[in-house]
Parts: structure tokens; C-alpha cells; sequence
């Protein structure tokens, strides 16, 4: 079988691969509440539509500060682990919902741009692990006891995600994968990534009950509830 995982380049993985035609420029749909229904052009919007629309899947703001974070934050203590200031992220989700095609954010601190990319996956409409796809990977987890059967189940089952969405999860796991690497330094290793992650990423059914996401906050978008 072939890997689904294949390295090839990614709007994440060179700085020079984003494309200027038009990225980000253009209003969106995909609200996250009715307070930001005018304003948001970047956060709670499908994948889908921002591949549509800029040509990738992922704005170029979110790509210009994910590439800032691995260069100032990888070897950051607790980095996706610690809190950035409240006051800041909402600054920083501001600025990018007013300019989407924001790029400077050398001045920023690495736990404040930690949280903002947590902020903007669990925002989506539909979680990067689609509702489809979650409970399919928790029962290969559950049931599939060869770690080499798993890891074939595990890569059939991508094929059940959308092209967008299996691109920025690409993306983002080399993207993690430069963080674990400076786990010596970081205290930030694969799993621990994952336990701060994964809240962002998948759907999981109590929270849908809840809302309330791992650890008691609310880690589901009110429009994630709404198509529960």
C-alpha cells in the first residue's frame, strides 16, 4: 500500500512556496458567532473555501505566523503547552481577521502565536480530524493491536479526509515534528504536543455534549456545536 504521507512541498514546509495570486484578499462566509459574522475573514472559515478562494489551503497570515513561530519558538519552554497572554491573542486574531495577508510578526511572543494557531484549528467549521474520521481513528486505537496493522489502518483511513484538510494536517505534522525535535529543550515531545493538540483537532462526541473540551475549557466552537 502506498503511504498516504508522501514529503512533497507544502505551503508550510518552504518559505517561498506561497503563492501571491490573490491570497487572502477576497471576504469569506464561515462565521464563528453572529457578534463576528462582518468581520471574520480568516478564523471559522472552511478550508474548502480558502482553498477556493486563495489557492491553498491555510491564509497566508496563518502560514507567515506559523513560519515565524519555528523560527523563534521551537526550543521555547512549554511552548503550545503555556498560555500566551489573553489580551495578546485576541490582538494578534484581529489583526489577522483585518488583514489576511499579515506577515510581520517578528515582535511577537512564541506562547502568543502557540495559542493563536490552536485558536485558529479549533475554529474551523469542521474540525482538521473531521467528525467522520475521529471516531474512526479512536476504534483503530482501540481494536487494532499490531502496531504495523495499525499504522497501515491509520494511513488507509486519511484517504476518509478531505484533500484540504489532509494537506494542512500534513503541513502541521512536519510542522510539530521541528518542535519534538527540540523536546530536550523544549520538554515538548511528541506525546506532549499531541495531549495539547489534540483538543484543536479532533472531534470528540462529550465534547459535542458538553462543550467543554479536555481539561474543562471550551475547546468547541459554538458552530461546531450547532452541526453536532
Amino acid at each position: 500500500m502506498p503511504k498516504v504521507f508522501r514529503r512533497q512541498k507544502s505551503v508550510l514546509v518552504s518559505s517561498s512556496s506561497t503563492s501571491n495570486n490573490g491570497t487572502g484578499t477576497a471576504e469569506r462566509p464561515g462565521k464563528r458567532s453572529s457578534s463576528t459574522s462582518s468581520s471574520t475573514v480568516v478564523f471559522g472559515v472552511p478550508l474548502s473555501t480558502v482553498q477556493i478562494r486563495c489557492g491553498q489551503p491555510l491564509p497566508a497570515g496563518i502560514v507567515h505566523l506559523m513560519r515565524q513561530l519555528r523560527k523563534c519558538g521551537v526550543a521555547a519552554h512549554g511552548i503550545f503547552r503555556r498560555a500566551g497572554g489573553r489580551a495578546r491573542v485576541a490582538a494578534l486574531k484581529s489583526r489577522l481577521d483585518a488583514n489576511p495577508d499579515e506577515a510581520d510578526f517578528a515582535n511577537c511572543q512564541p506562547y502568543d502565536l502557540a495559542d493563536v494557531v490552536k485558536l485558529y484549528l479549533r475554529e474551523l467549521p469542521e474540525c482538521l480530524i473531521t467528525q467522520r474520521l475521529s471516531p474512526t481513528l479512536m476504534d483503530i486505537f482501540t481494536y487494532v493491536k499490531s502496531e504495523d496493522a495499525r499504522l497501515l489502518a491509520m494511513q488507509a483511513s486519511m484517504l476518509l479526509l478531505p484533500d484540504e484538510n489532509r494537506e494542512v494536517l500534513q503541513a502541521l505534522l512536519y510542522f510539530l515534528n521541528d518542535f519534538a525535535d527540540c523536546a530536550e529543550t523544549s520538554q515538548m515531545g511528541a506525546s506532549n504536543l499531541a495531549v495539547c493538540l489534540a483538543p484543536s483537532l479532533f472531534y470528540f462526541p462529550h465534547e459535542a455534549a458538553t462543550g467543554v473540551g479536555i481539561g474543562g475549557r471550551d475547546a468547541v466552537s459554538p458552530r461546531r456545536l450547532r452541526r453536532a
